[in-house]
């Protein structure tokens, strides 16, 4: 048993070893919280907290399933690597608005921002609860 969680933390309880993921989830359910999918027994799907990362470590180490990495965005909000211009793209297709209108600056009012606050202001981003 490997313990997983909810969008609002609560601990979800699952047989990695019966489990298959990650797989992708939408824009929708990341902004909700959600970051990862998997199945248990190829029927339940399950929406968890965790990420694409988390997952697929807990169904590997059981011996379950496990997929390639999804590619749906997910990553963005976790990922160290990323970039303003991701966070522009993530706010810009929210709100309907071209990324040349959005401005992102630091506490000094300077357009440049270290890559560990810019994944933090990202995961911030897509975990609203």
């Amino acid at each position: 048993m490997v313990q997983m969680h909810s969008r609002s933390g609560v601990p979800i309880w699952i047989n990695a070893k019966a489990a298959a993921g990650p797989f992708p989830v939408s824009q929708s359910e990341i902004k909700d919280g959600i970051h990862s999918r998997l199945t248990i027994g190829g029927r339940i799907s399950l929406l968890v907290g965790n990420t694409h990362q988390e997952v697929y470590d807990a169904i590997k180490a059981a011996g379950g399933d496990f997929q390639p990495m999804p590619t749906d965005g997910a990553a963005i909000f976790q990922n160290a690597s990323a970039t303003v211009g991701d966070l522009k793209s993530a706010m810009a297709t929210t709100f309907g608005l071209p990324k040349r209108a959005i401005k992102i600056l630091n506490a000094e009012g300077k357009h440049a921002i270290e890559n560990g606050i810019l994944a933090q202001l990202l995961k911030g981003w897509g975990n609203k609860e």
